[in-house]
């Protein structure tokens, strides 16, 4: 594990996300920043049968809304796009699963996370 010991693991059904040392913290500043819009970060690390995250960015954004964000996409090397839905829903809608699945043609180990309140979150793969 490259970037420290891991400070926070957050379990899914089959997987786990586990964030190297500071990035969980870094995520969660963006969520109190960006609470009246959608936010999006691209997270980079590596897939064995967890996602274990190393690094996040934040990619240039085109348009941000209440219950939308546009942006320009993430590196080739990026595991995880996590982006907010402000109004407590963890559902991906239509858009998020078609930029899922335009990730997966980039790099079939790719997922996507919704996060919808401070410590909650979903994981579409």
């Amino acid at each position: 594990f490259n970037s420290g010991v891991p400070t926070q693991i957050i379990f899914f059904d089959n997987n786990s996300v586990i964030f190297g040392e500071g990035i969980y913290e870094k995520i969660k500043q963006y969520y109190f920043e960006y609470q009246t819009v959608e936010f999006v970060l691209c997270l980079i690390g590596d897939k064995e049968k967890d996602y274990i995250i190393t690094e996040i960015y934040k990619p240039e954004i085109i348009r941000q809304t209440f219950n939308s964000v546009s942006f320009k996409q993430c590196s080739k090397e990026t595991l995880i796009v996590l982006h907010s839905h402000p109004n407590n829903r963890c559902i991906a809608s239509s858009q998020d699963i078609s930029m899922l699945n335009n990730l997966k043609n980039i790099n079939q180990d790719s997922a996507m996370m919704i996060m919808c309140s401070q410590g909650r979150f979903s994981l579409y793969k």
